[in-house]
């Protein structure tokens, strides 16, 4: 039995979900050799369900689903974490293909990191290393099949990469006096696209998230805000791209956790703004 600095692997308790009933034996075979503890869910419905009825320690959830897929079906478990208070899971997207959207995707709905398939013995032995074991391993080298998340800014602190102070500064020297005036003004801005961008979603009106997330992108970028102009250009290009293939909810879903973290991320980085003021 592997014991992970303390913590040996059968006291886990581990979600897998995946819609391929072959992957389901591949990976139960590898679950039982490693000992762990474990369920199965075929759906991303399935495994929205089980954690209503269970606390798991580690979730694998396959990206893609005929119903709701793993990214929809992990902001729904986060969703119900928050309203109970439990401790979140750790959750994993699985792919057959590493993209910028699918990490963006598993960024956005809370995803702790996204691992590419095919996973084998060593990957996973050493997934459960890095984050069940040893209190420093966390920190340790990250396996070639397994690409973190961005982690959450709180964790990570605000940096360069969320303002960029020459943008900022160079800003501030123009405008003198003006200044403050003119990020209040641009809070107020990026809080009506924020909102019109939730009113298309509520609507199922794509273009109208387009445009406020155009806007979005332009305004933050001229304020040096580079991590939210970012975002806002990723949810852009989403929403932009060709998604007749899929249905209109489950779109809107996607796009609404992204405008979510858009908020989030934009909430964190306003107060250097603020401290650009002083």
């Amino acid at each position: 039995m592997h014991d992970f600095g303390g913590c040996q692997i059968d006291e886990l308790h581990l979600l897998y979900v995946d819609c391929v009933t072959s992957n389901h034996m591949i990976f139960e075979s590898m679950f039982e050799h490693s000992g762990v503890r474990y369920d199965m869910a075929s759906s991303g419905e399935e495994a929205v369900k089980k954690c209503l009825g269970a606390q798991y320690d580690i979730i694998l959830m396959d990206c893609f689903s005929d119903d709701i897929d793993g990214f929809v079906a992990t902001k729904m478990i986060r969703d119900n974490e928050r309203a109970e208070m439990l401790e979140p899971t750790i959750i994993f997207a699985l792919t057959d293909e590493l993209t910028a959207v699918s990490q963006i995707k598993a960024e956005s709905v809370g995803m702790d990191g996204v691992l590419l398939k095919p996973m084998t013995l060593n990957n996973f032995t050493d997934l459960i290393k890095k984050w069940f074991g040893e209190a420093d391993s966390a920190s340790a080298a990250v396996s070639d099949a397994m690409i973190p998340a961005a982690q959450d800014p709180e964790r990570q602190g605000l940096d360069e990469k969320f303002l960029d102070k020459n943008i900022a500064l160079s800003l501030k020297d123009v405008l003198k006096d003006k200044y403050g005036a003119t990020v209040d003004l641009f809070k107020k801005d990026i809080k009506f696209y924020v909102d019109e961008a939730y009113v298309g979603v509520e609507n199922q009106d794509v273009e109208k998230v387009h445009h406020a997330m155009h806007t979005v992108k332009s305004a933050s970028m001229q304020m040096g805000l580079v991590k939210v102009s970012e975002l806002a250009a990723q949810l852009e290009d989403l929403c932009y791209a060709d998604n007749s293939a899929m249905q209109p909810k489950l779109l809107c879903d996607i796009i609404r956790a992204q405008v979510d973290h858009i908020q989030h991320v934009y909430t964190l980085s306003e107060g250097m703004l603020e401290q650009i003021k002083l």
